[in-house]
């Protein structure tokens, strides 16, 4: 069976695939092999035109012909089937077409004596003898075999009107169809042509005329479950039957075609995205010309009005038409009605007898949309309406994406690359037809699946971001929120924020941000003038005087009363960051009396801020709390404290039920950092939850134990993203923290392990490594990891280049010299090690601990 049903090259698809999924044409398919089937020598014959548009069927119809011929043992004596190529521009003459005929049946049958007289006629200059020779042999293989030959001829309009030029080599085709009793052929056309529709012409009434119709709804459905089966794709039969509904909807966006049925198929059931649009337009570049030349066939004004009714809603009535295109009712009656006469549009009666006028050709119209609408921010405007309709509610783009994350996931575990960025262009659709926020949070989680698959840059994608939200606040929050937290970039988050100021000045989120962004970066007197400002917003809700012996009551007032989440949080936060010990009591007090599980959450946070080994008992106790956002908070704060008695009560917390209790327990014991919590973290490694296996890696990583190197090493097959990049996070961390002797010892044990692992893998964890040891900021520590590399690379000078070269110009005090010899991208890859390097530096000696802070967000991620 083949893997695929080709679109455009149907000589690639297995006839059987095609019987598989056929549907609609099975009526036409029997009258003409049962026409076959009657035939014998002297008898007459009924020659066909089917007529259809582009993607309609007609050349998968003549396969199954031929197909069924070669299959059943009654219609394989009496006929041979002769199939010409799709596009046959050679055909200018009977003698092109009968030496073709030739060609075909020497290739296929081999026969001496077959091959000998195309040779002779093909290079003959008299076409009379050309004929009449060819004929003789065509003829002579019919009587030998005692089969008639069948010619199957596709985009004869283009044949018979452009390409045979003179009137007289159609009289003599037609004399040869009556004449030659042996041959019978079948023709293919995307519309109907003068050569046989003008009684003028010699071929008028020479066809029996089959017209290809669209498929109906109920085909169209029958037709994507039989791909379904096909495909061996029992979810999305499942997928079909629980969203009856979204049929409509993909019948108005193919218009019945089959062709688009099976693209469109594609696009729902694999998310082969980029296919589809390389699909379109290629459909789009092959039926311009033909409906442009259709386009030329009416006047301007009814082109004008063909459009119009392509990108309205589908039946327009005179009245919109008119409204639409400016012109007087009774001139777009008019023009209606010589568009009804040419075929172009028919009248349908609706609701409350109202008539509506609709293109006929539904292909036409789809035609007019994609010509007229590309593209629209990189994206196809005819698939945006279509993800549109698609996907019309919350729920349905929430199921999908949480489907698209999961197979993003998994085609960066296979290492397919071309899977991953198919599934980043269909998030980027669903994406764009998200409102509000809703786009937001999937424009930025798509950003953070891609930064966290490879080197992304994100500057154009924020550049085309920018652009089209530039006048959007939280937006602006959002993207400082991206670039915080999972970018670590706090200068670009601190514009971001003080551009959402800007724009949403009465809003404490972006003031909060701007301080915590600020006191990231060490600029700590403008963070206490913005820790103000967001103070001053919370004060400006209660009629108090601002008095700083009030600060801290105001603030708990807020935590024990507030109704608006966000200022509960915040108020937490500011609370922590005080530092001031008096309001341990009062916060265990809440803790321990608050109904409202989120307010005992941030209770717990506040004192996690606060830093004090005093809160430590009532964190524990609340460990235990019936609701696991709690237990989570608290175990997180505990991590913050960082005391080395809450080391058991956290392990215990490890067999928690919530999974994210057992990630935040997880957590905590990296920062606490005891050897203690290094053999139940091994154990986590295991958890069925994968925020617990990648909390768990990184926190060995924090840890920095030898002992976690192997146990780790099977982690980097992770089916989840974000366990593997924890993984190679913590055996940078874990090679960082070693000593010089130590740290070859673990190197060696880290790429001794990646030997049997793929290049594609054991590459990146080196470069991992190597970028750890630049964090150390110990020049004799990267030369150290620079030599473990080479020891077990063999193109370890090509891994090892960029890093050599930051490390040269490092130990030369910085001399341009080494950076001016270098091309763009050599300079490029220094320039991020120094960064690396300088901040590692900067962290050794900051007295900032920068998990003591947090951003918030509108959005929650």
């Amino acid at each position: 069976m083949s893997s695929r049903i080709h679109l455009y090259r149907p000589h690639r698809t297995n006839s059987e695939d095609l019987e598989a999924i056929v549907v609609g044409r099975e009526p036409v398919l029997r009258e003409i092999l049962e026409r076959l089937r009657r035939w014998e020598p002297g008898t007459t014959r009924q020659h066909y035109l089917i007529i259809g548009p582009r993607g309609i069927g007609k050349t998968y119809l003549l396969r199954l012909v031929e197909h069924r011929i070669r299959q059943s043992a009654e219609l394989r004596k009496k006929w041979y089937p002769i199939s010409f190529p799709e596009e046959s521009f050679r055909v200018t003459k009977v003698s092109d077409l009968l030496i073709n005929m030739l060609r075909i049946l020497s290739e296929e049958t081999q026969a001496a004596d077959i091959q000998k007289m195309y040779e002779q006629a093909r290079y003959d200059q008299d076409e009379a003898r050309v004929v009449d020779l060819s004929l003789d042999t065509l003829r002579s293989f019919s009587q030998m075999m005692g089969r008639g030959i069948l010619l199957m001829v596709e985009n004869v309009n283009r044949m018979f009107e452009k390409q045979i030029k003179h009137r007289s080599e159609i009289h003599l085709l037609r004399k040869i169809l009556i004449e030659e009793e042996w041959l019978w052929i079948i023709c293919t056309s995307p519309t109907y042509l003068n050569a046989v529709t003008q009684p003028e012409e010699p071929l008028f009434e020479f066809f029996q005329v089959q017209r290809l119709k669209e498929l109906s709804p109920d085909e169209q459905q029958q037709m994507l479950y039989k791909l379904a089966v096909f495909y061996k794709n029992t979810r999305f039969e499942a997928y079909l039957r629980q969203f009856q509904s979204r049929f409509q909807a993909l019948y108005h966006f193919t218009g019945g075609s089959p062709r688009l049925t099976v693209m469109m198929y594609d696009l729902v059931a694999n998310q082969n995205i980029r296919d589809v649009q390389i699909e379109l337009d290629s459909l789009l570049d092959q039926i311009t010309p033909f409906y442009q030349g259709r386009m030329g066939d009416i006047s301007e004004q009814e082109g004008m009005l063909l459009e119009a009714m392509s990108l309205l809603s589908e039946g327009c009535s005179p009245t919109e038409l008119a409204k639409e295109v400016r012109l007087p009712g009774e001139n777009v009656r008019a023009l209606l009605s010589r568009l009804e006469k040419g075929g172009y549009v028919h009248r349908e009666k609706r609701r409350q007898k109202k008539t509506v006028y609709i293109i006929s050709e539904r292909f036409f119209r789809i035609w007019h949309q994609m010509n007229n609408s590309r593209q629209a921010h990189g994206r196809v405007q005819y698939l945006l309406e279509f993800f549109t309709s698609w996907y019309s509610t919350r729920e349905e783009r929430d199921q999908i994406w949480r489907e698209l994350q999961t197979e993003f996931q998994h085609g960066l575990k296979r290492g397919d690359g071309e899977r991953v960025e198919d599934i980043a262009e269909y998030m980027k659709y669903v994406a764009e037809i998200s409102e509000g926020r809703e786009r937001f949070e999937r424009e930025f989680d798509r950003l953070r699946q891609l930064v966290s698959s490879s080197e992304y840059q994100v500057d154009q994608a924020f550049a085309e971001l920018d652009l089209r939200h530039q006048e959007d606040g939280d937006y602006f929050v959002s993207k400082g929120y991206f670039l915080a937290h999972d970018l670590d970039h706090h200068e670009a988050a601190l514009s971001a924020f003080q551009r959402a100021v800007e724009l949403k000045p009465g809003d404490i989120i972006p003031y909060f941000n701007v301080a915590v962004a600020l006191d990231k970066l060490g600029r700590s007197e403008e963070a206490r003038n913005a820790y103000r400002q967001a103070k001053d917003y919370l004060y400006s809700q209660r009629t108090r005087a601002q008095t700083e012996s009030e600060d801290q009551n105001v603030l708990l007032e807020v935590l024990r009363e507030g109704t608006d989440s966000s200022l509960v949080r915040i108020a937490a936060y500011l609370i922590g960051r005080s530092k001031s010990l008096v309001v341990i009591p009062t916060l265990s007090s809440i803790i321990q009396t608050a109904k409202l599980a989120t307010r005992r959450q941030h209770c717990a946070t506040a004192l996690g801020l606060l830093g004090s080994e005093d809160a430590i008992s009532v964190l524990c106790e609340a460990l235990p709390d019936r609701e696991p956002i709690v237990r989570g908070s608290a175990a997180t704060a505990l991590g913050h404290i960082g005391s080395e008695r809450a080391v058991e009560p956290l392990i215990g917390c490890l067999q928690d039920t919530g999974s994210n209790v057992r990630g935040s327990a997880a957590t905590a014991l990296g920062r606490i950092g005891s050897e203690r919590a290094v053999e139940p973290l091994i154990v986590c490694l295991q958890d069925t939850g994968s925020n617990v296996r990648g909390s768990a890696a990184a926190a060995l990583g924090r840890i920095g134990s030898e002992r976690a190197v192997e146990p780790l090493i099977p982690c980097l097959q992770d089916s989840e993203g974000n366990v593997r990049s924890s993984t190679i996070f913590a055996l940078g961390k874990i090679c960082s923290e070693q000593s010089l002797p130590e740290l070859g010892i673990v190197f060696a044990e880290v790429l001794n392990q990646m030997k049997e692992q793929p290049r594609e893998q054991a590459v990146p964890i080196a470069q991992v490594l190597l970028r750890a040891a630049f964090r150390t900021a110990h020049l004799e520590m990267i030369q150290h990891s620079l030599n473990c590399v080479r020891d077990h690379f063999v193109d370890a000078e090509l891994i090892c280049r960029p890093y050599q070269v930051a490390l040269e110009y490092l130990r030369s005090d910085r001399d341009p010299a080494i950076m001016e010899r270098q091309h763009p991208e050599m300079r490029e890859a220094v320039q991020i090690l120094v960064e690396t390097f300088d901040k590692g530096r900067l962290h050794a000696t900051s007295p900032l601990a920068p998990s003591s802070l947090a951003y918030t967000s509108h959005i929650e991620v």
